[in-house]
C-alpha cells in the first residue's frame, strides 16, 4: 500500500471543483474498463480520491478482472444521475453509448459536464 494525499469526492461536493474531479474520474474509470478492472465501490464517495492534479481509486481489494467491467457505468449512474443538473435521457444514451463505443461515450460525458 501506498500513501495517497489528498482529499476524498465527498470534500469537494458543491464546490466548483467538483465537476472537474468527476472527469477525471470518468477518464480514469475508462481506462480501468480498457484494461477489464472493475473496482466495484466506485459508488462511494471515500473511494475516489483527488490528489490536486489527478484522481485515485482506492481499496481495490474487491475488485477484479472481468471481461464486463462496469467502472465508468457506475460513475455515470452514482453521481451524474442523481445530479439534477444533467438531462437523464442524455445521459441514458451515454450509457447506450458506452457499449458500443465507448471512447464516443467518454467524450459526450466529458462535454455534458463542461456544460
Amino acid at each position: 500500500m501506498e500513501y495517497i494525499e489528498g482529499k476524498p469526492l465527498k470534500e469537494y461536493v458543491g464546490n466548483i471543483e467538483y465537476y472537474e474531479v468527476l472527469k477525471k474520474a470518468l477518464y480514469n474509470a475508462y481506462l480501468l474498463d480498457e484494461k477489464g478492472v472493475f473496482h466495484g465501490q466506485l459508488g462511494r464517495y471515500y473511494h475516489i480520491f483527488y490528489t490536486g492534479e489527478d484522481v485515485k481509486f482506492i481499496d481495490f481489494e474487491r475488485g477484479g478482472f472481468t471481461e464486463n467491467p462496469r467502472n465508468f457505468m457506475q460513475i455515470v449512474g452514482y453521481y451524474l444521475f442523481r445530479d439534477e443538473k444533467f438531462d437523464k435521457n442524455i445521459l441514458k444514451e451515454i450509457i447506450e453509448m458506452y457499449k458500443t463505443a465507448p471512447k464516443k461515450a467518454l467524450k459526450e460525458a466529458i462535454k455534458v459536464l463542461d456544460e
